[in-house]
């Protein structure tokens, strides 16, 4: 934000006069992360009834976050297949997968791709 370039600066919109005094880095972190960086605008006001200060800043267009992009709506990358299993099958299941270290959920697909592959 070049605080030159505002041609509606506080004294032409509001009628008080306003003096440019430093532009400002601010990095805002919310839990360990960024949440906003860019630069602040400080300008002294003369003629407010209650300020003598003012901050402002630009908004920036939100930088999309790294990942793998969007699938197309109807498109998904896996599908979940519904299976009812009772009591005792899943305590079977839970038993099997503790035994082969591996979660419930890669000891039957590892036991549905033995069975396709035969």
């Amino acid at each position: 934000m070049d605080p030159d370039s505002d041609t509606k600066n506080s004294s032409s919109l509001f009628g008080w006069a306003d003096t440019h005094i430093k532009s400002a880095p601010v990095t805002e972190m919310f839990q360990g992360k960024t949440v906003w960086d860019g630069v602040v605008e400080v300008f002294d006001l003369t003629g407010h009834p209650k300020a003598n200060r003012v901050y402002a800043s630009a908004q920036t267009k939100k930088t999309r976050k790294p990942g793998r992009p969007r699938l197309p709506k109807g498109h998904a990358k896996s599908r979940i297949v519904p299976v009812r299993f009772n009591a005792e099958d899943i305590k079977k299941i839970a038993d099997a997968a503790k035994a082969s270290n591996k979660t419930a959920s890669e000891w039957i697909r590892s036991a549905l791709y033995a069975a396709i592959e035969g």
